[in-house]
């Protein structure tokens, strides 16, 4: 890994003595623990420094004078705050070897530990040219909004062991904060650079370290991000790692988590290294360890077997499914960093891992978006979202599932005796909507709290009595059981209802209704599918959701976009919040929903619901106060603290069973012993475990956060409390339905359930809430979760601690950008520099000092905001009030998509015939006049032009696939006319008939749009996609006329039927005559119902027709791109060939 952290020229000076070797001290005293080698001493590198004249050792005078800004031979000031201790002098960037690397070198002969160092050196080397190629630069012009390449100056120091002294080979490179421009002036560095691209240089130090050890005959392999030796054991690597244990250790004390969370931990826990250890006795000491974990180093000492083919292929695969594991949009820096990632213990070196880069660039969708910046996504999360919009869109006017007037009104009747209340205005104008409305897929948006259940379970009851089958899912178990609890219905995960539909264990047809719940929190991929299987069974979805409360786990967020009027379905809303019965609380939780999280936050503040304690400790002992209190007034099962994190919610946790054990609430209870998965240690990529003791008595509450369990019918996620205890297990009480259920904790994930993670909230209500509000949960979506949870009243705990680290990593608000450029114009304070205006602390504190007056405090003291540091936090949340909401490929859009379509609109119908050929060389032409003036090279051109190719064809195929489901749409109307022409010859009513024919008229003439529209965008297709649409197309409509002969055929008998039956009724009428006439009546209806069957089936054909006709266009553009790569391996296979001969030839 590499870290970067900057350092100012106050702790420069020390830090080199802490860099620096013990061969520099006098007296030559022997090798000490730290530097174990001579090529432990600082060492210059870097085309700066040669341009300085420094190389080889570093002396300490250069080094000091560098660190404080000035030449180090001529004493000239590089910069203009030289001097300064407060400067930011270098960024020391880390080079980390991997354990199982250190653990070789730590063992193994001179032979091998040096082959190690060299190896560690040369990738350390190649790692820092490449970023004094692309990253190292200054800033100029105005508002350093120009980049001017410069050379490095940097000192490296190779270092052997941890604080803890442990094997841990690392290099420091302490690049200097100095530029020399072209111009001959000086500056300083674009530090931002290091920082956004050390995740990628730490990744390109690994792959270059994993390409020399394997030339060097080491055995490696992938592990998570990184790559191990493969015969290091993985409990030597852990047993090594007792540094890293102590940072995680610190981190889960304090409840953080992230990079910076790490860094201030292990400054926090730092000591000073022990210089006087004997390195003799060091090594002799790892090997015991080693021995101890049957560890020998000659055996990692073994060749790497060559990569085969396949997996080679496979790679681009998996650098698609990195980069999209939790996005659906991302950059070629994220691009870049996967395929890292995925060449690592491959046995693929740099330049497989840039080929490996170019070859899945050219498979990815580009995005632009408004303000031209480029993104990218995979061609399935493309089409994935684009068919889920698609398909929402196609069955928009659809009317299949509309219900009676009548029976809506019955349902609703139903429902509000049940619920004992009535209906508010808004809900009952969502039941209509849902019930009666148009749409195969209908969206219900409601705001936390607004009574979704209460309307669903109306919409359930009129369905179920129109003879249709309800059926609930939800993303998640405990969510589904929620649905089914509230709303009364039989509810399941998605996945599991879409396994039960492949497995045929469950069959939609068009007499299903599947509610969908939580969708704003459903990824992409699972979207897709659920609106899929409705689309090819005939089923109605309704999705219900807020996609202002937490997003999607996975990759994309297409929730809102279906839910928007112009681009989806549009949706009905339910905004009145019925949950908080405070009037002040329904008004903040709004106002968070709108982001307005400072305004919701200054309510709960002047209530006294908001405290800031001086570190975690406090804070969770503070939670634990809150929540005992609320439960002596509420109850347990209606109080409940929320948390970001398992680790903070585990210490509430733990907290508050010693709190109630202390006030005699609780009793001694029995302890369980289970094996914890703990998740991935960010460094070692390795699970880290734990085996935990754990006490559950009767009275606690309890989570089980373990899989979906349905033959015991537990659910993820479900809350209870514990009524009895054994040697069998732990009796739980579940909330949801006061079942009884006997859970293992040796082997069933069950935890303490006085706190949750906010995540697992979503959707629950309780009467009481204690919120631990940290930096990373002060953002819209999840400040509006934990607000919006409680009845009657959420209380806010955070840290000092807390509140500065918001600060540090969140951007300045512009009421405080506008208030320091008042100061400056009006000549009371220092312009803002670059720097400053990108930092909320820097901003604060010019503030602080140069205004007259206080942040908060500017129109006279508030009320309530007596205490200084709930002011600091309330601006605080102000900054951080933005949405995290996650990105779709639907936010942007393809401009080689939209090209292409333009110049089919444009072309003559002559030259539609253009074969593949033609096109891709086109386009790669175009490609080269593009993109040659940017200075791109060839590999890169023609990867741009592979991209805008394979785009075409993709263009072709999703306009291919709208023509056809357009065409659906079309038949659908034409038959909804048909449908209401023969309501109107029945109706007696003249007006209500007249009525009827209006609307049926309507209903053609906007299904001759859809078809003419059609008709346009299939013209502008390719020959071959035209010609498979026209074939489809053809079949369809044949199928569809035969259907339309037989409505009429079945309208016509029953019309006779009808008249024979009247007959039959007539008292008139002898015996025989109506015995005669009833039996023509049954023989009419017998033949109409033949006929409507005929007519259902010809229209079911039709449809399938164009089903078969997207798969067939489908299928083209998979045979056209196979076409493609079998060229591109041909390409490069011959490419290699020739590079073989070459190098023979030389």
């Amino acid at each position: 890994m590499m870290s970067v952290s900057a350092r100012n020229a106050g702790t420069a000076k020390s830090y080199y003595a802490h860099l620096q070797t013990d061969a520099h001290r006098a007296g030559g005293e022997a090798e000490r623990e730290d530097y174990y080698s001579k090529d432990a001493a600082g060492e210059w590198f870097g085309e700066g420094a040669e341009a300085m004249g420094l190389t080889g050792a570093v002396a300490v005078a250069d080094f000091h004078a560098l660190a404080d800004g000035y030449h180090p031979e001529t004493g000239e000031a590089l910069v203009q705050n030289a001097g300064e201790r407060d400067r930011v002098a270098l960024y020391d960037c880390t080079f980390s070897a991997p354990k199982s690397v250190s653990n070789v070198w730590a063992v193994g002969d001179e032979e091998t530990r040096a082959t190690v160092e060299r190896a560690h050196d040369e990738a350390v080397r190649q790692t820092l040219a490449e970023m004094q190629e692309r990253f190292i630069s200054t800033r100029r012009g105005q508002g350093g909004s120009e980049f001017e390449k410069v050379g490095m100056v940097a000192a490296m120091w190779r270092h052997g062991t941890s604080r803890e002294l442990d094997e841990d080979l690392h290099t420091h490179a302490t690049i200097m904060n100095v530029a020399a421009r072209a111009d001959g002036t000086w500056g300083t560095l674009d530090g931002r650079s290091l920082y956004e691209h050390q995740k990628i240089m730490g990744a390109a130090y690994r792959i270059h370290l994993d390409e020399k050890l394997r030339e060097a005959g080491f055995a490696t392999e992938r592990d998570g991000e990184s790559f191990r030796i493969s015969d290091v054991p993985q409990s030597l690597e852990k047993a090594s790692s007792t540094r890293r244990e102590q940072i995680l250790e610190a981190m889960a004390e304090r409840g953080v988590s992230g990079a910076k969370a790490a860094q201030a931990a292990a400054l926090d826990t730092r000591k000073a290294k022990d210089h006087n250890q004997d390195i003799d006795q060091l090594r002799e000491r790892w090997k015991a360890r080693a021995a101890e974990h049957g560890f020998d180093a000659d055996k990692a000492r073994g060749a790497g077997e060559p990569i085969p083919p396949a997996e080679r292929r496979a790679s681009v695969e998996f650098v698609q499914e990195i980069v999209t594991q939790n996005k659906a949009v991302f950059t070629e820096k994220d691009l870049e960093y996967a395929a890292l990632v995925a060449a690592q213990g491959m046995g693929r070196g740099r330049e497989d891992a840039r080929e490996l880069f170019h070859d899945t660039l050219a498979e990815c969708v580009i995005l632009r978006a408004p303000d031209g910046t480029t993104r990218y996504s995979t061609p399935e999360l493309v089409q994935k979202e684009r068919e889920t919009m698609e398909t929402a869109q196609a069955g928009r006017f659809k009317t299949d599932w509309t219900l009676t007037p009548e029976t809506v009104a019955q349902a609703r009747a139903k429902a509000e005796a049940a619920a004992g209340h009535a209906l508010s205005d808004e809900q009952a104008k969502a039941l209509e909507y849902l019930t009666t409305g148009r749409g195969q897929i209908q969206i219900l948006v409601g705001d936390a709290g607004t009574g979704k259940s209460t309307t669903m379970n109306a919409v359930r009851q009129a369905y179920e009595d129109a003879g249709y089958t309800v059926i609930g899912v939800a993303p998640q178990g405990k969510q589904a059981a929620d649905l089914g609890q509230s709303a009364g219905m039989e509810s399941k995960t998605i996945h599991r209802l879409l396994s039960e539909i492949e497995r045929g264990k469950t069959r939609l047809d068009e007499r299903t209704v599947i509610v969908a719940d939580e969708m704003g929190k459903t990824d992409s991929r699972l979207m897709h599918d659920l609106t899929q299987a409705a689309d090819q069974s005939g089923a109605k979805v309704i999705m219900l959701g807020d996609h202002k409360q937490m997003q999607p786990v996975g990759p994309g967020a297409v929730f809102r976009h279906l839910a928007d009027a112009e681009k989806g379905v549009g949706h009905v809303r339910l905004e009145e919040i019925h949950r908080q019965r405070d009037a002040g609380d329904r008004e903040a939780v709004r106002s968070m929903s709108k982001g307005e999280s400072a305004q919701a936050l200054l309510h709960f503040i002047d209530k006294g619901q908001v405290s800031i304690e001086k570190n975690h400790r406090a804070a969770v002992k503070e939670i634990a106060r809150k929540w005992v209190d609320a439960a002596q007034e509420v109850g347990k099962e209606k109080t409940l603290a929320l948390a970001s994190t398992n680790q903070r919610v585990s210490d509430i946790n733990q907290a508050v069973r010693a709190a109630l054990k202390n006030g005699g609430e609780l009793q001694n209870g029995q302890t369980f012993e289970a094996v914890r998965e703990l998740g991935l240690d960010p460094e070692t990529k390795q699970m880290r475990t734990s085996t935990e003791r754990t006490e559950y008595a009767p009275g606690d509450r309890a989570l089980y956060a373990g899989t979906n369990d349905y033959a015991s019918d537990l659910r993820r996620g479900d809350l209870g409390t514990v009524v009895g205890v054994d040697e069998r297990g732990v009796a739980v009480k579940l909330d949801r339905d006061e079942s009884v259920k006997l859970i293992d904790p040796e082997k069933q994930d069950l935890r303490h359930g006085y706190a949750i993670t906010a995540d697992r909230s979503q959707g629950a209500t309780v009467e009481r809430v204690v919120a631990y509000a940290t930096s990373d949960s002060i953002h819209r979506e999840m400040s509006y979760v934990m607000a919006s949870r409680a009845k009657e009243s959420t209380e806010w705990v955070t840290t000092e601690a807390q509140t500065k680290k918001i600060e540090d990593k969140t951007p300045p608000t512009e009421r405080m950008l506008s208030w320091a450029d008042d100061l400056a114009a009006r000549g009371e304070a220092p312009a803002l520099t670059d720097e400053q205006r990108a930092s909320f602390a820097a901003v604060r504190d010019h503030l602080d000092r140069y205004a007259d007056y206080q942040i908060g405090r500017e129109g006279g003291s508030q009320t309530g905001l007596a205490d200084e540091k709930l002011e600091r936090f309330r601006d605080v949340v102000e900054a951080m009030s933005v949405s995290r909401q996650k990105e779709s490929t639907l936010d942007y859009e393809a401009p080689a998509i939209d090209r292409d379509r333009e110049r089919n609109d444009q072309m003559p119908e002559r030259e539609h015939g253009n074969d593949r050929e033609r096109a891709t060389e086109r386009d790669r032409d175009e490609a080269h006049e593009r993109h040659q003036p940017t200075g791109w090279d060839e590999k890169a051109i023609n990867a741009a032009a592979e991209i805008e190719a394979r785009q075409a064809d993709k263009a072709s195929e999703r306009m291919a696939v709208e023509c056809l489901k357009d065409y659906q749409a079309a038949a659908d109307l034409h038959r909804q006319g048909r449908h209401l022409e023969r309501q109107a010859e029945s109706e007696p009513d003249k007006d209500r008939a007249a009525e009827l024919r209006d609307m049926a008229r309507a209903a053609h003439g906007q299904a001759e749009g859809v078809r003419l529209h059609a008709d346009h965008k299939r013209d502008c297709l390719p020959d071959e996609y035209r010609q498979v649409v026209k074939d489809a197309e053809r079949e369809a409509r044949r199928d569809e006329k035969q259907a339309a002969k037989q409505e009429d055929r079945a309208a016509t008998h029953y019309e006779r039927a009808a008249e024979h039956a009247a007959r039959a009724n007539d008292w008139k009428e002898s015996i025989p005559s109506q015995a005669l006439n009833a039996a023509e009546a049954r023989l009419e209806r017998w033949m109409a119902e033949r006929a409507a069957t005929a007519a259902k089936e010809g229209m079911s054909a039709g449809r399938q027709d164009r089903r078969d006709g997207i798969e067939d266009v489908r299928q083209m553009t998979k045979d056209r791109e196979q076409e493609r790569q079998a060229e591109r391996q041909a390409a490069r296979e011959a490419s290699r060939e020739r590079g073989r001969e070459q190098q023979i030839e030389r």
